[in-house]
């Protein structure tokens, strides 16, 4: 070959490279998204491209190369969901403002229990300039999500006709899957309300259940019970760790937890309902080999609890969901052999777990990617707990009812057993006699057993209510407490014709505090604070309470401006004199006081009336320099 036609060939294969090259980026995303004026909530998982990265080591670049192009395959589900995988995943779409106005809304994806998620966002307009990632994920702490959330939510703010190139890298150890959905904000702080109620109404069945049951155990010493409630409070526990709120509301700030709660609550439940169903269908006296099973399958939980430390989480969640799978069919198998034998408690439990365990098995199958992810597979394990809670319940009243009847029937037989033996022969009588007297104390024992049980209930109830008005930070009582105090004491006053007063206090530049020193010192300085303002009330009718956030209220019944505007100021140098170590530092602070009374003589007086009194008077003292009583 000549030296001209290598410098024409070598000429031909650079200008076809850069023409090549021109289109990299112009035609690499095929499927475009596009937002209207009228969109609320647009679910996008049909409109995905994916790229599975088997070895976890492709950067943004590497996916936007042309060589790479003929891999990226459409996702046709509306999740994607490709089950447990060790792979990392690469999902793109175009994302256009087709609308004339603004759009202002979220990007949710809507599994919280993604390990490593990286957004990026690229403007179509130039693409090689990038805007900010947004790396998130459950193996980052719940504090640094850029909208604390259960959800990962990524805000999205698009001029009208303007586009953004997506692309989402995704790596976990729980199953890969990604529904997103972008919402506007207004819809998706909506629909997201309505699902945080149905949630409380789910979780509240579980919490009524719960201490339902453990009430009868209490009282009826049937350890079936126990477990029961164990049973209960374990699902409850799956539930919010599957779906990320006990990483938002109780677990936020451990990582580990985050990571291990799924496989020791499914395990945690898993055992106690295995434990349940052999003391609640006596398996060990109606079925040896029943028994000597779920002995078994305890010692499997166990050892797979153990092995839970030691293994990935990958791995973990996959032999949890196997045993649930195990389980679910043992238990169901379990009650229908005992139902067969004509047990009627058995046939409650046979209905009620074969609903519960189709539930977990579409849930199960869902998470190892047999069956699509959408809102029926996500929420059937609720749905299915809801109405097995339902039929256990008529389950355990049938076997009360049962034992009763029980009962009844061994007394009619005694009678019966006592007229025979008095006709048979005299002397019977006196053992009859012996008899009652035995049955009688009997009775009178467990009638007082009875009582003591009620009696305990009575005082675990007056406790709870107890609990309930006190604030679990400061000590002191609540808001709750205070809305109801006042009402009471505001009536009092107006039959009696007395002055009330009510002063609301604020711990000055509290914010500044907790920023600089942190939250639980800003804890510690509440605690203090409230110790000072009731050590200094001393009068047993009056009244302290926290009204909320750094605000204190102290309601003074009986009691004139003078009077209040005295312990006001008494309280306010207590607390500008003290000085608290807290954490390891000396710090002080100062509170500023509103103080307000009323003579409530007339219907236009009102307990309103004076909170906003006092209110509008402590907004004069913190606006007047702070550190000082302000009277209305």
């Amino acid at each position: 070959m000549s030296y001209r036609v290598r410098v024409v060939l070598c000429w031909t294969w650079l200008i076809g490279f850069c023409f090549a090259g021109i289109n990299v980026y112009a035609a690499d995303v095929q499927f475009e998204v596009e937002l209207q004026s009228d969109t609320r909530s647009l679910s996008i998982g049909a409109s995905l491209e994916y790229l599975e990265d088997a070895i976890g080591g492709y950067s943004l670049d590497d996916v936007r190369e042309p060589g790479l192009s003929e891999r990226w395959i459409k996702s046709i589900k509306n999740v994607p969901n490709f089950g447990f995988s060790s792979s990392a995943y690469w999902f793109r779409f175009k994302l256009s403002n087709a609308s004339n106005d603004r759009f202002s809304g979220l990007l949710e994806l809507g599994y919280p229990l993604l390990d490593f998620i990286d957004v990026y966002l690229l403007s179509a307009a130039n693409e090689k300039k990038a805007m900010p990632d947004y790396l998130l994920g459950d193996s980052k702490a719940f504090g640094q999500r850029v909208i604390p959330h259960r959800n990962f939510l990524i805000p999205l703010v698009m001029p009208a006709h303007e586009s953004f190139y997506v692309y989402i890298r995704v790596e976990t150890g729980s199953a890969t899957q990604l529904p997103i959905v972008i919402w506007e904000d207004q819809a998706f702080y909506q629909a997201d309300a309505d699902w945080l109620m149905l949630q409380g109404v789910f979780y509240g069945i579980m919490l009524i259940m719960a201490l339902y049951n453990l009430f009868v155990f209490v009282a009826i010493r049937d350890v079936s019970y126990f477990f029961y409630v164990c049973y209960v409070v374990g699902f409850a526990g799956v539930m919010a760790s599957i779906q990320g709120l006990g990483f938002q509301y109780v677990w936020a700030d451990s990582l580990l937890l985050q990571d291990r709660a799924p496989v020791y609550s499914i395990l945690f439940a898993t055992l106690a309902v295995v434990v349940f169903t052999d003391r609640f269908l006596s398996l060990e006296q109606r079925s040896e080999r029943l028994h000597k099973t779920a002995t078994l399958i305890v010692m499997s939980i166990v050892a797979a609890s153990f092995l839970a430390f030691l293994l990935p989480y990958s791995l973990s969640i996959r032999i949890a969901v196997m045993l649930v799978i195990a389980i679910g069919i043992y238990c169901m198998s379990a009650g229908i052999i005992i139902s067969s034998y004509g047990h009627k408690e058995a046939k409650y439990y046979t209905v009620a777990w074969s609903v519960f365990i189709v539930s977990i098995l579409v849930l199960a199958l869902n998470k190892l990617g047999f069956l699509p992810r959408n809102v029926w597979t996500e929420n059937m394990g609720q749905v299915g707990a809801a109405i097995e809670v339902t039929l256990l319940s008529l389950a355990l009243a049938d076997q009360i009812n049962r034992e009763r009847n029980e009962k009844l029937t061994a007394q009619d037989e005694a009678i019966h057993q006592e007229r025979e033996a008095r006709l048979a022969h005299q002397q019977s009588v006196e053992a009859h006699k012996k008899a009652e007297e035995q049955l009688t104390g009997r009775v009178k024992e467990r009638t007082f057993e009875l009582e003591s049980a009620l009696e305990d209930l009575s005082i675990a109830n007056r406790k709870l209510k107890e609990i309930s008005t006190i604030d679990g930070l400061t000590g002191v009582r609540n808001r709750r407490y205070f809305d109801l105090m006042i009402l009471k004491e505001f009536q009092k006053c107006r039959e009696s014709e007395s002055p009330m007063t009510l002063m609301m206090l604020d711990i000055d530049h509290f914010k500044n505090l907790n920023d600089e020193h942190g939250h639980l010192c800003g804890d510690e300085c509440l605690r203090a604070i409230a110790s000072v303002i009731n050590d200094t009330v001393k009068w047993p009718t009056d009244g302290v309470a926290r009204y909320g956030g750094e605000e204190f209220v102290v309601l003074l019944p009986k009691t004139a401006m003078d009077g209040g505007q005295l312990l006001a100021e008494k309280i306010r140098s207590q607390v500008e004199s003290r000085v608290w170590d807290i954490g390891g530092k000396s710090l002080n602070a100062t509170v500023s006081i509103g103080i307000a009374s009323l003579n409530p003589v007339t219907d236009n007086d009102t307990p309103e009336k004076l909170i906003a009194k006092a209110d509008e008077a402590l907004y004069r003292a913190k606006g007047s320099g702070r550190n000082q009583v302000c009277v209305a």
